[in-house]
């Protein structure tokens, strides 16, 4: 049975975009958008992806504000993620400390927010060029031109 420590089986599919891995120090490591205020529900899948890129998350540090619950730790596939949660910390911002000591950067995305605002937020996090802060992104990625699609053509 899992409870609320213990964050099962993954949910549908991540809205989590990750840059790419360089040598180069970049504002933001990538995006994420979760679908909700509950940590037990949204922080699982941002874990796994970032195990799969980084490696092993130990910790996960959030804003205060905004989320349901503020629990010490999560478990995410029998381990235990320590979790650290602060007023200093943006909203707009949450950090995961992994094994070896890399530290990863993700903008938070707003989950009320538009598709595809949110969508433009997160690729504008993922590239290595950004120069915009966590706390501003939305709101230039809410006016930047979207890229033309062959379905956007009439």
């Amino acid at each position: 049975m899992t409870t609320p420590f213990d964050a099962g089986a993954p949910s549908s599919a991540s809205r989590i975009r990750l840059g790419p891995l360089t040598t180069q120090q970049t504002l933001l490591d990538g995006g994420w958008w979760p679908r909700s205020a509950d940590v037990y529900t949204e922080l699982p899948d941002l874990v796994r992806a970032i195990d799969h890129r980084y490696g092993p998350v130990r910790r996960v540090v959030l804003s205060a504000a905004g989320w349901a619950d503020q629990p010490r730790h999560i478990r995410v596939d029998g381990r235990t993620i320590r979790l650290s949660f602060f007023d200093s910390q943006p909203r707009s911002l949450a950090t995961a400390i992994c094994d070896g000591g890399y530290r990863i950067d993700l903008l938070v995305v707003a989950s009320g927010e538009s598709s595809d605002t949110a969508e433009a937020a997160m690729v504008m996090a993922a590239t290595t060029e950004n120069a915009v802060l966590p706390e501003n992104i939305a709101d230039v990625a809410s006016i930047a031109p979207r890229p033309v699609t062959n379905t956007d053509q009439t």
